[in-house]
């Protein structure tokens, strides 16, 4: 063999040798993948975690899921405990203002206090759904309902009407004329 030939093997194993070492580096992660190298697709897999399997990896994904919705879930908790607490201090204020309200209407003087009245509980109730309105005003006599419904903004009282009955929203309608007519 001459002696161009043995350089050239030589230098060839030296490259070989060079790049097996090169690549085992990057294999084991000792290196880091250059990020142009990522495209490659046989040296874009160098240096991933080769400790988990596909379903290790899957299973790790669909934990931190479970997580995420169980925060999500616990926070709505809290939310739904806030609204109840809300409601619940809405009702008592409510009867409150509806004890006051009858005690008025037993005294006789009842026009001014008995509108502040009104437009307080149309405050309250314009603050909350159309649907749970109707559900507290199907409970109550039809003038307090009247009363509150006409201290409401038009939007807000067409919304509660929508959501009540139909019969005991025509009801209403056609005594809330009767009280509008001169």
């Amino acid at each position: 063999m001459g002696k161009g030939l043995k350089t050239l093997i030589f230098v060839l194993l030296g490259l070989g040798l060079v790049a097996g070492i090169a690549f085992g580096l990057l294999y084991f992660g000792i290196m880091p993948v250059p990020g142009s190298w990522r495209n490659i697709p046989v040296l874009g897999s160098l240096g991933q975690d080769k400790g988990m399997s596909p379903l290790e990896v899957k299973n790790n994904t669909l934990q931190r899921v479970v997580q995420s919705k169980n925060s999500e879930i616990k926070r709505l908790r809290e939310d739904l405990k806030k609204a109840e607490a809300a409601r619940q201090e809405a009702q008592n204020r409510q009867a409150q203002l509806e004890k006051e309200l009858q005690e008025l209407r037993q005294t006789g003087d009842t026009a001014a206090v008995e509108q502040k009245i009104f437009k307080q509980l149309a405050g309250y109730y314009s603050a909350i759904k159309p649907k749970n309105a109707a559900a507290v005003f199907e409970k109550l006599d039809d003038e307090t309902v009247i009363g509150i419904l006409q201290n409401m903004d038009a939007e807000s009282a067409a919304r509660v009407i929508a959501a009540m009955q139909p019969e005991r929203a025509a009801t209403i309608t056609r005594k809330m004329l009767r009280v509008a007519e001169p």
